[in-house]
């Protein structure tokens, strides 16, 4: 039986029709309960079917199409069907297929690129991350992003000048960064920021919001939209009422 405070809706990723209480949405949560899909990739694909196909669609009612693209590390319960739908493929920093989107090589003029909380790991300066980006899109590429983001001031740099670090275990249990700078050099943080649990993705920066525009924009990005509202008919809510760390999309110029 259906809960009283319960939310239908239809998986825009998987297809399939499923049904959370109101309260278990939240932007890393409200697990479809077939493909695991979070809010997050939800509106990730919410944004990339209607900016690239023209509507918002399910991903299994999208015919084969010959639209190029890359993601960065992106959430394996989208990652496949985007693998059947174009010519699509996932990528990594740290393994095969490699894409260092500060430095990309390997990929060229394409139509789509999705970054779901990638750009808050990379090197600095920020900015590289953008125009990498944008070096790799065609003109009227699509980017869909997603970053977290404070409605701060200033986007907060833990560690300016960082061009290497390795990860150092420590007596406590926890795990530490030593870090190599431009000049040569080094030093070791106790308690950095890991995302994914201990020792697993470097926190490099926490952007603000006005930064993160700006960084679009001197990339040569238009801004299409900031995903500020929900759609639960696919899932997509969040209590919280979130106005911050929001979906974007944008093309480029």
């Amino acid at each position: 039986m259906t809960s009283p405070n319960a939310v239908d809706f239809i998986c825009n990723v998987c297809g399939r029709a499923g049904s959370l209480p109101a309260e278990s949405f939240d932007r890393e949560a409200g697990l479809c309960p077939h493909c695991q899909s979070t809010v997050r990739a939800r509106s990730v694909i919410y944004l990339l079917t209607k900016y690239l196909l023209g509507e918002p669609r399910t991903l299994p009612s999208v015919p084969p199409a010959a639209f190029r693209g890359v993601g960065l590390s992106c959430a394996h319960s989208y990652a496949p069907y985007l693998e059947k739908i174009f010519h699509y493929t996932n990528t990594y920093f740290d393994h095969e297929p490699r894409l260092d989107i500060s430095h990309p090589a390997n990929f060229h003029e394409l139509d789509f690129l999705i970054s779901s909380d990638v750009f808050e790991h990379t090197f600095p300066p920020a900015i590289a991350a953008f125009q990498g980006a944008s070096s790799i899109l065609k003109p009227g590429g699509l980017l869909i992003l997603s970053v977290p983001y404070t409605l701060n001031d200033r986007t907060v740099e833990h560690y300016p000048e960082c061009i290497d670090y390795e990860k150092v275990p420590q007596e406590n249990g926890l795990v530490g960064v030593r870090l190599t700078f431009r000049d040569g050099s080094k030093r070791l943080d106790t308690k950095p920021v890991w995302h994914g649990g201990q020792g697993n993705t470097l926190e490099m920066r926490v952007y603000c919001r006005s930064h993160l525009f700006e960084c679009l924009k001197n990339s040569s990005f238009e801004i299409l939209e900031e995903f500020a509202y929900g759609v639960p008919h696919y899932g997509i809510i969040t209590n919280l009422k979130e106005t911050w760390s929001l979906p974007l999309a944008a093309r480029k110029l």
